[in-house]
């Protein structure tokens, strides 16, 4: 019995250490979400049949068992944020703080921050790549033309 729990306890804490190692803890459903949760300081329980998580800053993640199909440990975030085809050809670029868009004349763009404020708007001109955020902080901004939304790194 002993060696059983002394084996027990080394593989907890070699669990542990590893854990340690990865900075998200990405749990995927059934449906096919997927929620990735910062994993730092990260409490996990198991209460009437739920998966809970509780997060450093008092931010609580509550899933059903039952609708649980995986959970891993990995070193980047899953979004939900994906790029969808477009019908006319398009390009968004930054440069020193600037986006530029080139799409279809009179396209409407949009530019948020990934809190989701408006950060910029315009409607092309051209089809030659216009600038649309200026002296933009770096940063993630999903910018949105048309009905197309894709996501860009400002450095």
């Amino acid at each position: 019995m002993k060696k059983l729990i002394v084996v027990l306890l080394l593989v907890s804490m070699a669990t542990g250490a590893m854990a340690a190692d990865y900075g998200y803890l990405t749990l995927k459903l059934q449906d096919g979400t997927q929620q990735s949760l910062v994993s730092d300081g990260l409490k996990i329980s198991f209460t009437d049949g739920c998966l809970v998580a509780t997060a450093t800053d008092g931010t609580v993640y509550s899933v059903e068992q039952s609708r649980l199909y995986s959970m891993y440990f990995s070193d980047s975030s899953v979004t939900a944020i994906t790029n969808v085809g477009a019908s006319a050809p398009v390009s968004v670029t930054a440069n020193n703080g600037t986006l530029y868009v080139a799409a279809a004349k009179g396209s409407k763009v949009s530019v948020y921050s990934v809190s989701g404020a408006l950060v910029g708007r315009a409607t092309l001109s051209s089809t030659t790549a216009e600038a649309v955020g200026n002296a933009l902080p770096s940063g993630v901004y999903l910018v949105k033309i048309g009905d197309l939304t894709t996501k860009i790194c400002v450095k």
